[in-house]
């Protein structure tokens, strides 16, 4: 039981807490927000459509931008960071298995493609979805 003291956090925050927690948060959503032209570029230069690289990386971005402007507790507003941190690295995976079904390789279709992405996302949604509830 002693450990358990060690590894989850208190209820109640500190005042140096919020203040760091709510700076490292709005650098975090600067810094998912730099995405989408990075992205998009990226996908611009080796033809695999900038147009689906700024929908997909303004789609993971809304998530923390609502959360940014909407929740009271900084700790949940990192653990959607946190989340989104992993969609982030799924875009970019699924963008790469787009870009080699474009070129030939007939394993993945489009419709393969965009079923996986929505049961990675769906299941991803379901582990913030918890963990949120353990800090409200």
């Amino acid at each position: 039981m002693r450990l358990l003291s060690f590894v989850i956090l208190p209820k109640r925050l500190t005042d140096f807490e919020v203040t760091y927690l709510k700076r490292m948060n709005r650098i975090g959503l600067a810094f998912f927000a730099i995405h989408v032209p990075v992205f998009c570029a990226l996908a611009y230069f080796n033809d695999t459509g900038p147009g689906l690289a700024a929908l997909l990386t303004l789609g993971v971005l809304i998530g923390p931008a609502t959360a940014f402007l909407t929740l009271q507790n900084p700790r949940a507003v990192s653990l959607v960071l946190e989340q989104v941190d992993a969609d982030v690295h799924l875009v970019a995976t699924l963008l790469s298995t787009k870009q080699s079904s474009a070129r030939g390789d007939q394993r993945h279709s489009t419709q393969s493609w965009y079923a996986k992405w929505w049961k990675n996302w769906s299941a991803s949604s379901k582990i913030l979805c918890s963990r949120l509830s353990v800090v409200a």
